[in-house]
């Protein structure tokens, strides 16, 4: 899947892969990962970018469940609402306090130099560099949406239009 010189996958093979990857994060920590897919079938077949949510689950995992070194849960749906693909991820991680949630939302505002893996400050930038490729995509009123509370947990809404080309 990842070798794949294509921009696009269909949903199926996204999360086929998130699911394989999902699966040897939960075998290499042994406190374990949970997970939940479901995605409409209706979707399968519709066409998205390569690659969007499982940066999104890997910031899960690293920054959210691990950081607390707890088991921990991570859900994934997928739905069609009126003209748009929605994707919800959640984790039951640490969260994020407020002040890190709204340099996080700035970070998703600006437009950053996707070609860099870390801000200025050295930290990653894994989340502004899919917004950005959401918006380069798709066009700049379609991205991502995030919240958060501090020891609960975070949630990420991913948002595109349905792909209407040929064959999808």
């Amino acid at each position: 899947y990842s070798v794949k010189s294509s921009t696009t996958a269909k949903v199926y093979e996204e999360i086929k892969a998130l699911e394989s990857y999902l699966f040897i994060q939960n075998l290499r920590f042994s406190q374990g990962i949970s997970y939940r897919i479901d995605v409409d079938e209706q979707l399968l077949e519709c066409d998205m970018l390569r690659f969007l949510l499982q940066p999104i689950i890997e910031n899960s995992i690293m920054h959210g469940i691990l950081s607390e070194n707890a088991s921990g849960k991570i859900t994934v749906s997928g739905s069609i609402e009126g003209e748009k693909i929605v994707f919800r991820l959640s984790d039951s991680g640490v969260g994020m306090s407020k002040e890190a949630l709204k340099s996080l939302k700035q970070k998703l505002r600006s437009r950053v130099d996707i070609t860099s893996s870390t801000d200025e400050n050295g930290r990653g930038i894994g989340l502004a560099n899919i917004n950005n490729r959401i918006k380069l995509y798709y066009g700049d009123e379609y991205g991502l949406k995030i919240s958060s509370i501090l020891n609960v947990g975070t949630f990420v809404t991913v948002e595109f239009p349905i792909n209407i080309e040929e064959g999808s």
